[in-house]
């Protein structure tokens, strides 16, 4: 695909990751490490416009310029280990919420770029609500507003957004310091709420 090939040069990405058509995604998606994919729907290439194509697929793209999948798998490695503790979820959904916010702005390497990233925004949402049975409604609702919702007030708020893809240097300092002292503080809360012992009874 060549308007593929030429988003993957404009985003700074020297390998360029492969492409899937599935009717099991329901919007695209940024995935793995070792062979990196952006997955999309079927219907991708007639559901939307030129310009809301690339706007999407260069949010998948800054993904990868931001080596997400990598820190989302390190991150998930934490969250496995500390399931228990509701602060490690809290912390796992923040670090999402930036890594969107930061792949969002890489629609700004187009002239409408934010502004045709949120009307698709608003175009997925409204099939992801529509697709939900009656009971789950109110939650989905819930979690547009809360997920999709914010990025569409911040992509056009944004009067001149100006993206600068992290380095590979600047990445693994940056996440790696983060990702440490995110699981000392976990190892820390571990230590704190364990029951103390003070002495073990005695068989007579």
């Amino acid at each position: 695909n060549r308007e593929f090939a030429g988003l993957t040069r404009l985003v700074g990405l020297g390998r360029e990751p492969q492409l899937l058509l599935s009717p099991f995604f329901r919007s695209p998606v940024a995935f793995g490490v070792l062979s990196p994919t952006v997955g999309l729907p079927e219907d991708f290439r007639w559901a939307f416009n030129r310009g809301q194509r690339q706007a999407m697929m260069l949010h998948e793209l800054g993904h990868f310029r931001n080596h997400d999948p990598l820190w989302y798998l390190a991150v998930d490695f934490c969250a496995a280990i500390f399931w228990w503790n509701p602060l490690v979820w809290w912390a796992r959904r923040r670090f999402q919420e930036q890594c969107e916010f930061a792949a969002d702005e890489a629609s700004s390497l187009l002239e409408r770029g934010p502004e045709d990233l949120a009307e698709s925004l608003v175009g997925l949402g409204g099939q992801l609500r529509r697709s939900f049975t009656p009971a789950l409604v109110g939650d989905a609702g819930t979690r547009f507003k809360s997920a999709l919702g914010k990025r569409v007030a911040r992509l056009l708020s944004a009067s001149h957004v100006t993206w600068r893809p992290i380095s590979r240097r600047s990445a693994f300092l940056t996440y790696g310091f983060s990702l440490a002292t995110f699981a000392s503080v976990l190892v820390t809360l571990q230590v704190i709420t364990q029951p103390v012992v003070t002495g073990m009874p005695r068989l007579i």
